[in-house]
Protein backbone atom coordinates (compact mmCIF):
# COMPACT_ATOMS: atom_id res chain seq x y z
CA UNK A 1 0.00 0.00 0.00
CA UNK A 2 1.26 3.46 -0.84
CA UNK A 3 0.29 6.71 0.84
CA UNK A 4 0.12 9.67 -1.48
CA UNK A 5 -1.35 13.09 -1.08
CA UNK A 6 -2.27 16.22 -2.93
CA UNK A 7 -3.71 19.60 -2.01
CA UNK A 8 -5.37 22.64 -3.51
CA UNK A 9 -6.13 26.11 -2.18
CA UNK A 10 -8.60 28.94 -2.63
CA UNK A 11 -7.77 32.48 -1.45
CA UNK A 12 -10.70 34.83 -0.78
CA UNK A 13 -10.82 38.48 0.21
CA UNK A 14 -12.71 39.81 3.26
CA UNK A 15 -15.94 39.92 1.22
CA UNK A 16 -15.66 36.30 0.08
CA UNK A 17 -14.55 37.09 -3.47
CA UNK A 18 -12.11 34.57 -4.95
CA UNK A 19 -8.64 36.10 -5.45
CA UNK A 20 -6.50 33.05 -6.26
CA UNK A 21 -7.09 29.36 -6.94
CA UNK A 22 -4.35 26.72 -6.98
CA UNK A 23 -5.22 23.37 -8.49
CA UNK A 24 -4.15 20.01 -7.07
CA UNK A 25 -0.44 19.58 -6.34
CA UNK A 26 1.27 16.38 -5.18
CA UNK A 27 3.09 16.29 -1.85
CA UNK A 28 5.80 14.45 0.09
CA UNK A 29 4.83 11.79 2.66
CA UNK A 30 7.24 11.80 5.61
CA UNK A 31 8.83 8.87 7.46
CA UNK A 32 7.17 10.05 10.68
CA UNK A 33 3.86 10.18 8.87
CA UNK A 34 4.20 6.57 7.72
CA UNK A 35 5.10 5.50 11.27
CA UNK A 36 2.08 7.42 12.60
CA UNK A 37 -0.24 5.65 10.14
CA UNK A 38 1.24 2.27 11.17
CA UNK A 39 0.42 3.06 14.81
CA UNK A 40 -3.14 4.05 13.89
CA UNK A 41 -3.61 0.70 12.10
CA UNK A 42 -2.67 -0.99 15.39
CA UNK A 43 -5.20 1.12 17.29
CA UNK A 44 -2.53 3.33 18.83
CA UNK A 45 -1.19 6.76 17.96
CA UNK A 46 -2.88 10.09 17.44
CA UNK A 47 -5.17 10.97 14.54
CA UNK A 48 -3.88 13.35 11.91
CA UNK A 49 -6.33 16.27 12.05
CA UNK A 50 -4.43 19.56 11.94
CA UNK A 51 -3.34 21.63 8.96
CA UNK A 52 -0.37 24.01 9.17
CA UNK A 53 0.78 26.66 6.71
CA UNK A 54 4.04 28.56 6.52
CA UNK A 55 6.22 31.01 4.69
CA UNK A 56 9.32 28.82 4.35
CA UNK A 57 10.92 27.65 1.13
CA UNK A 58 13.06 24.76 2.41
CA UNK A 59 10.48 22.17 1.43
CA UNK A 60 9.19 19.06 3.13
CA UNK A 61 11.36 15.96 2.75
CA UNK A 62 10.88 12.33 3.84
CA UNK A 63 12.70 13.19 7.09
CA UNK A 64 10.75 16.38 7.89
CA UNK A 65 9.04 16.70 11.26
CA UNK A 66 7.70 20.24 10.81
CA UNK A 67 7.36 23.04 8.28
CA UNK A 68 10.42 25.26 7.89
CA UNK A 69 8.63 28.52 8.86
CA UNK A 70 5.18 27.78 10.22
CA UNK A 71 2.92 30.83 10.46
CA UNK A 72 -0.48 31.42 12.06
CA UNK A 73 -1.94 28.77 14.32
CA UNK A 74 -2.51 25.24 13.14
CA UNK A 75 -6.14 24.72 12.28
CA UNK A 76 -8.21 21.70 13.12
CA UNK A 77 -9.47 20.30 9.84
CA UNK A 78 -12.91 19.11 8.91
CA UNK A 79 -12.26 15.52 7.88
CA UNK A 80 -14.19 13.16 5.62
CA UNK A 81 -13.48 10.12 3.48
CA UNK A 82 -13.58 10.29 -0.29
CA UNK A 83 -13.37 7.70 -3.04
CA UNK A 84 -10.34 7.81 -5.35
CA UNK A 85 -9.61 4.20 -6.38
CA UNK A 86 -11.94 2.25 -4.09
CA UNK A 87 -14.72 3.25 -1.71
CA UNK A 88 -13.48 5.42 1.17
CA UNK A 89 -9.76 5.06 0.38
CA UNK A 90 -8.96 8.78 0.70
CA UNK A 91 -8.92 11.01 3.77
CA UNK A 92 -9.88 14.63 3.05
CA UNK A 93 -8.81 17.51 5.31
CA UNK A 94 -10.37 20.96 4.82
CA UNK A 95 -9.09 23.92 6.85
CA UNK A 96 -9.53 27.67 6.50
CA UNK A 97 -7.04 30.26 7.76
CA UNK A 98 -8.03 33.92 8.26
CA UNK A 99 -5.32 36.57 8.16
CA UNK A 100 -4.77 39.78 10.11
CA UNK A 101 -1.43 40.52 8.45
CA UNK A 102 0.33 40.53 5.10
CA UNK A 103 2.28 37.37 4.33
CA UNK A 104 3.45 35.12 1.52
CA UNK A 105 2.26 31.57 2.22
CA UNK A 106 4.54 28.99 0.62
CA UNK A 107 4.10 25.67 2.45
CA UNK A 108 1.45 23.39 3.91
CA UNK A 109 1.40 20.21 5.99
CA UNK A 110 -0.86 17.75 7.83
CA UNK A 111 -0.08 17.03 11.51
CA UNK A 112 -1.41 14.88 14.36
CA UNK A 113 -1.27 17.60 17.01
CA UNK A 114 -2.38 21.23 17.24
CA UNK A 115 1.12 22.53 18.02
CA UNK A 116 3.67 19.66 17.91
CA UNK A 117 3.28 16.08 16.71
CA UNK A 118 4.19 14.19 13.57
CA UNK A 119 4.06 15.61 10.06
CA UNK A 120 2.18 13.17 7.82
CA UNK A 121 2.87 15.02 4.59
CA UNK A 122 3.48 18.44 3.15
CA UNK A 123 4.79 20.53 0.29
CA UNK A 124 5.94 23.97 -0.78
CA UNK A 125 4.33 25.96 -3.60
CA UNK A 126 4.52 29.31 -5.37
CA UNK A 127 3.68 32.25 -3.09
CA UNK A 128 0.07 32.88 -2.15
CA UNK A 129 0.16 36.53 -1.09
CA UNK A 130 -2.36 37.33 1.64
CA UNK A 131 -3.40 40.59 3.30
CA UNK A 132 -5.46 41.52 6.35
CA UNK A 133 -8.98 40.10 6.02
CA UNK A 134 -8.12 37.38 3.48
CA UNK A 135 -8.95 33.72 4.08
CA UNK A 136 -7.15 30.73 2.62
CA UNK A 137 -8.96 27.41 2.35
CA UNK A 138 -6.78 24.34 2.02
CA UNK A 139 -8.24 21.04 0.80
CA UNK A 140 -5.84 18.13 1.28
CA UNK A 141 -6.45 14.55 0.13
CA UNK A 142 -4.40 11.62 1.40
CA UNK A 143 -4.99 8.52 -0.73
CA UNK A 144 -4.15 4.99 0.42
CA UNK A 145 -3.39 3.34 -2.89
Amino acid sequence: MKIKGKFKSVLRDKDGNTKDVRDWKDNVVTEGGKAGVALLILGAGTAFDSVAIGSGTTGVTAGSTQLSEETNTRTSATTTTQTTDSTGDTSRFVATFTFTQTDAIKEVGIFNHASTGDCLCGQTFADVNVIDGDSLQITYDVDLD
